[in-house]
Order: C-alpha cells, then sequence, then structure tokens
C-alpha cells in the first residue's frame, strides 16, 4: 500500500498559484461563521514558500498574529479573489475581478489595510465618475469593495471601521420602465403576423451598428414568435428563455417549469463543486438560477401553449432539445437574440416615448409586472410568476396554486387583447 504523503493535520501547506507564485498557508482557527480561517503569505519561489511557512507555524505556535499589519489592499485583493474563485458563480467572480483590477487597485491597491479611511471610499467614487461612468458603477464598485474589506476584517486583519460603516454612493436613477400595454400589443401582434414585415436590408458593412441591426433582423427572422410571448406572457427573462429545453415545457399541466437558464462560461474557468451546471456547446452551459425564487413553474394562457404546441410540431430537430435555439440548432447568441428583440420593436413601430430608444428586453418583465400589479394581482401571485427574490424572502409564494396564477396571466392577456 502506497504511503500516505499528505502532509499532517495543522502544518499547512504550500501551493503555486496561477500566476506562477507560490503560497505558504497554515489554519489559525475559526472564522465567527464556522468557517476555517487561514494565514496566507505569497512568496516567489516554493523554496521561499517553504521557508516561510515554517516561520508561519512557529509563530502560531509561540501565539505571534500572523496577520501583517502592513498588508495591502492590493495584496489582500488578490487572495481574496482567489478564494471567490471558489466560492461565487463564475460571473460573480468575474465581476468582482473586473472590478477590483479596474478600479480599487489602480485608485487605492497601495494603502495598508489599516490605515483606510473614508477618504480613500471618496477617492474610489471620484475617479469613477470622473472617468465618466456612472453613479451606478461607482456605487457597485464601493458596495464590492466594502464585501472585500469585510472579509479582510473576518480573516483578522485591521479594516477601522469608518470606511465599513460609511453611507455608499447613491444608484442612478433607473431609465427602465415597463412598457405601455398599447406598445405591447402591437409587437405581440408584429411578432405573430412575419408576413407584414418590410424585405430585409441589404448587408451592409460589418462591424458596424448597421451591421448589429442587420444581424437582429436575420435572427428575428429565424426565430419564432412565441420567444416574445413568453416574455410579456410569462414575465421569463433572457437566459430562462434560451435555455428552455423541450421536455420543461407541460403541456399535461399547461405549464413551464423554468428551473435552468443560459449562461456562458469558458471552458477552462473553475466552477465551484455547489453551482450545478450543464455543458452544453463551447462555453454555453445551463445553470441553475440564483436564487430559490428564480425556480419556478409558470402557468400557460390558453393563446401561449396553443402557440407552442404548434412551434413544436414546426421546429427542426436540435442537438440539446431547446425551444428557442440559435444556428443548427445550438444555444442561440444572447447579442443576437436582443437585437432581434430591437429589430421586432422597430418593425412595430415602437419606441421610448422619452428617449426613442428601444426598450431592453428586462423591459418586458416590467410589462407584466405591472399589468398584474394594475390588476390588482396579489403579490405572492405575481412573485410565483415572475420570481422576484426580494419579495420572495416571505416565503408565501410557495402557497400559489398554478390554476390561481394562470389565471392572473389570463387577465395579462385579456389586457393585452390576446384571445385563443
Amino acid at each position: 500500500m502506497a504511503a500516505d504523503r499528505r502532509r499532517p493535520q495543522g502544518t499547512g501547506s504550500v501551493y503555486q498559484r496561477g500566476d506562477g507564485k507560490w503560497v505558504a498557508q497554515i489554519d489559525v482557527g475559526w472564522t465567527e461563521h464556522g468557517r476555517r480561517r487561514y494565514a496566507r503569505h505569497t512568496c516567489r519561489t516554493k523554496k521561499e514558500a517553504q521557508v516561510e511557512l515554517k516561520k508561519m507555524i512557529s509563530d502560531r505556535d509561540k501565539g505571534v498574529t500572523t496577520i501583517d499589519p502592513r498588508t495591502t489592499v492590493k495584496t489582500w485583493c488578490d487572495q481574496w479573489l482567489e478564494t471567490c474563485q471558489h466560492r461565487l458563480s463564475p460571473a460573480s467572480a468575474a465581476k468582482y475581478g473586473a472590478c477590483v483590477r479596474k478600479w480599487i487597485i489602480p485608485t487605492i491597491g497601495r494603502k495598508h489595510l489599516s490605515q483606510l479611511t473614508t477618504r480613500d471610499l471618496d477617492k474610489l467614487t471620484t475617479a469613477i465618475t470622473d472617468a465618466g461612468e456612472s453613479p451606478t458603477t461607482a456605487s457597485n464598485a464601493a458596495s464590492i469593495l466594502r464585501i472585500c474589506l469585510k472579509a479582510a476584517a473576518v480573516a483578522g486583519h485591521t479594516v477601522p471601521m469608518p470606511i465599513l460603516l460609511a453611507p455608499l454612493p447613491r444608484h442612478a436613477p433607473s431609465d427602465r420602465q415597463a412598457i405601455p400595454v398599447a406598445d405591447a400589443g402591437r409587437i405581440l401582434l408584429a411578432a405573430a403576423n412575419p408576413q407584414t414585415w418590410p424585405p430585409l436590408p441589404p448587408r451592409p458593412k460589418a462591424h458596424t451598428a448597421a451591421y448589429d441591426a442587420y444581424r437582429g433582423e436575420l435572427t428575428l427572422r429565424a426565430t419564432d414568435f412565441t420567444r416574445w410571448m413568453a416574455a410579456l406572457l410569462g414575465g421569463i427573462r433572457q437566459g430562462e428563455a434560451l435555455g428552455l429545453e423541450w421536455d420543461r415545457v407541460n403541456f399535461d399541466t399547461h405549464s413551464i417549469d423554468v428551473s435552468w437558464q443560459l449562461s456562458t462560461v469558458k471552458p477552462d474557468t473553475y466552477i465551484p463543486p455547489h453551482i450545478e451546471i450543464r455543458r452544453l456547446h463551447g462555453s454555453q452551459i445551463l445553470k441553475r438560477p440564483k436564487s430559490s425564487s428564480g425556480w419556478r413553474e409558470i402557468p400557460m394562457v390558453p393563446w401561449l401553449e396553443t402557440a407552442m404546441l404548434d412551434w413544436k410540431t414546426r421546429q427542426p430537430p436540435g442537438p440539446h432539445d431547446l425551444v428557442w435555439p440559435g444556428r443548427a440548432g445550438q444555444p442561440a447568441n444572447r447579442f443576437e437574440d436582443l437585437q432581434a428583440w430591437k429589430a421586432l420593436q422597430r418593425i412595430a413601430g415602437v419606441e421610448k416615448v422619452s428617449t426613442g430608444a428601444p426598450f431592453v428586453g428586462h423591459e418586458a418583465r416590467h410589462t407584466t409586472v405591472s399589468i398584474l400589479t394594475e390588476l390588482g394581482v396579489p403579490e405572492p401571485v405575481i412573485v410565483a410568476i415572475a420570481g422576484h427574490s426580494s419579495i420572495a424572502s416571505t416565503r408565501a409564494y410557495q402557497h400559489v396554486d398554478l390554476t390561481e396564477a394562470r389565471a392572473a396571466l389570463q387577465r395579462v392577456a385579456d389586457r393585452l387583447q390576446i384571445t385563443a
């Protein structure tokens, strides 16, 4: 039997990071949440890391702290981002990493954690807004910095309380709005009558706004109109729609099971074990919704169910059995799907009155929720249909019967003047 080459418990470890540097790590106890707390030192070579590990173990055994008060924001951020990759979804880890590397490290990366003040938070906010970014970007960056610093404090670093308690910058006012009922009706009418659409324009020069619009026109003509019906009659998000498979469209219970959504993750990206995914093609994957409220069952009103059943009989077979696939049955491109949504609005003659811009896809969900609210539908029913986690914390949505939710969506169809 081969000898066990693992280190005895409590003697730490030495490992190499993806950037080639070596890390000495030891266990220094437990966090307030009952998780292991580790102290780490980064070195250039394996030998240096091994020497540092012996020193760290010696200091720990003598009761000397292994947390360096001179640790800079950059040093801690590098360590923290590494743990984020093992704890967060790839999308969240990438979002945190992009913000830290673009804004936090260049702005305050050289400051010691123990010397941070609220002025450093103001400096970060000013750097972002002076670069022409919105207050929302500044607020999001400040929020990520706070999460990062709280993790540093939990790990045993000294982080001044004022910067942890300072108010975050305000978000910019949102310009998202519900699509007016008359406009939503025109969009659905245009989607259901492609024979009335104007001819496809000539192909413009690539890498231009006109070419993006042309791609949208092509995608629109290849996408069944039930794609847009589901968005407006069911409040289905883009990722949920593009990741929907036929075995989750139940014509016996007249419902759609929204339990997976399409996402993009590079093939070599680390996926934490607690995140459930199914890889489809290349970087395209299916993943579970990020919150329990997103995992839901949406009833189909008769008009939508009839159209879905008709589309199923007409759709060419594909490798993944997706309801609204892209080319050759592979997962649809999210950008092209968005351009198709904009093209449909141009054909329907719909735009925002205030700006003349098209409505974004998420505003179709706003429309569903807005009409349900206008009709006096109880809040738990709206939660069950749209999957709003901010409301769903009451868990009341669990008790909504499908019949009740279907009746609510039928009222939305009636409001849009849709009949079977």
